[in-house]
């Protein structure tokens, strides 16, 4: 009888581990100059994270810099990101790459960073996520209007008017 194994425990034994204790599950995005990983934490296997992994290549001061096209270029600082809870460097198939480990919320996290990446400036990625922002709130005013007890008032007052 051969042994089989399931797809699961391959993908399981083949995981990279990051900081020692994220294992990165899949590629959420991949850029020239990051890519982005679904990651989930060793010691709480409910939670998953996102991890951005760079090329790392010049030494190490405040401000990491990339080589791209021959110029040093910062570090990308991006406002919408979520707070950094991990960073560090890592080694991977002979390659040093700088890693950062971010919760997973929000549904637009992979979008930011395609903005990011079709280098559209800060202010048109900030007026997109303003029209976002409006736009929910119209959902949610007139979800609330709807339901609205002052409006259920007034409507009993005209249909059954209080008697003194």
């Amino acid at each position: 009888m051969s042994e089989t194994k399931s797809k699961e425990s391959q993908q399981k034994q083949n995981l990279i581990m990051i900081g020692g204790q994220y294992a990165l599950k899949s590629c959420i995005y991949r850029g020239r100059v990051h890519n982005l990983y679904l990651a989930i934490n060793k010691q709480q296997p409910g939670n998953y994270f996102i991890v951005r992994l760079f090329i790392y290549l010049i030494g190490q001061h405040k401000h990491r810099q990339h080589l791209r096209g021959g110029e040093a270029v910062k570090e990308i600082e991006l406002t919408f990101m979520p707070t950094v809870l991990a960073s560090g460097d890592v080694r991977l198939q002979n390659t040093n790459y700088y890693y950062q480990v971010f919760d997973k919320y929000g549904p637009s996290l992979k979008l930011c960073f395609q903005f990011a990446n079709k280098n559209f400036t800060l202010g048109t990625i900030c007026m997109i996520g303003i029209q976002l922002v409006m736009v929910t709130k119209h959902i949610g005013e007139d979800a609330q209007s709807i339901h609205s007890p002052s409006q259920l008032k007034a409507q009993e007052d005209i249909d059954y008017p209080r008697q003194k």
